[in-house]
């Protein structure tokens, strides 16, 4: 992934957990840090599956924990 692809990312979960940009980093869990609804999850999901023009198929939005964790997925998706 690279960095503007990272940024976009970010912008998306910024703009969709309502949290903020200095928050996150690669080791942000969404539920304890970021306090992230299973709905916003499946709406991140949703949006960065749009965005990446991408299927996370293998990503259930309630199992990713952190940041780390969808940048990997994300990036496998890609190939």
């Amino acid at each position: 992934m690279d960095q503007q692809q990272k940024k976009t990312l970010y912008q998306l979960i910024v703009n969709t957990l309502g949290c903020n940009p200095g928050q996150l980093s690669q080791g942000t869990e969404f539920g304890a840090d970021l306090n992230a609804s299973p709905l916003e999850m499946e709406r991140l999901v949703s949006l960065i599956e749009r965005e990446f023009d991408i299927e996370l198929s293998a990503t259930k939005p309630g199992e990713l924990m952190n940041i780390g964790q969808l940048v990997t997925d994300i990036e496998e998706a890609m190939l």
